[in-house]
């Protein structure tokens, strides 16, 4: 069973490099949204005026609602696939192994809720949850942004989108150690819940 469990985690850990990749391109999808709001306030000659940063720190903060969706979607995404992954990686082993009978879909479905809940019902020692982890991330990156534009936006509207993706890219890291963190959790809470059942 252990070589099971140790070729396992060695299989979730490539799962979840690929779900940090994938979950940074979906939150980075708010690039051309931004670049939409830059190319509308910039002149013919590409510069924005100051006059303009403000109808612009306007749009770009009524962007967080839709930004704050697009972030948690994405995230939950993460929890949803690696508890049913998990879930069915579990059972299979038991079933070939020791000739455990298969559950229920209906069954499954339920662990992987109570999973997916326990996930999201988990502290951190900082008091957060992952529900307060998708809000602060989407505030944060979007906060970034407004900043980067309100500080590069009088050297014209080139050098405003450059700002915009080396703030993406400085915030990737901590997209990673959502996905990486959070993900473990799940990760682990299914392995437990579907021992429980065993």
């Amino acid at each position: 069973m252990m070589l099971f469990f140790e070729s396992l985690i060695e299989e979730y850990k490539k799962l979840n490099t690929q779900q940090s990749k994938q979950t940074i391109q979906q939150i980075e999808a708010i690039k051309p949204k931004v670049f939409e709001v830059l190319v509308k306030y910039a002149d013919k000659d590409e510069n924005i005026p100051r006059s303009k940063n403000r109808s612009i720190n306007r749009e770009l903060e009524a962007m967080l609602p839709d930004f704050h969706k697009e972030v948690s979607d994405a995230i939950e995404q993460v929890i949803n696939e690696t508890t049913s992954w998990t879930t069915d990686k579990v059972i299979e082993f038991f079933a070939v192994t020791f000739g455990v009978s298969l559950i229920a879909t209906s069954t499954k479905e339920a662990l992987n809720k109570e999973v997916i809940n326990n996930v999201y019902k988990y502290r951190w020692p900082n008091g957060t949850n992952l529900t307060d982890i998708q809000y602060w991330h989407a505030r944060d990156i979007l906060d970034s942004i407004r900043q980067a534009v309100n500080t590069k936006s009088k050297a014209g509207l080139s050098e405003a989108l450059k700002e915009v993706e080396k703030v993406l890219k400085a915030n990737r890291w901590k997209t990673e150690n959502i996905v990486k963190s959070d993900g473990v959790n799940a990760y682990r809470e299914s392995i437990i819940e579907n021992a429980k059942k065993k």
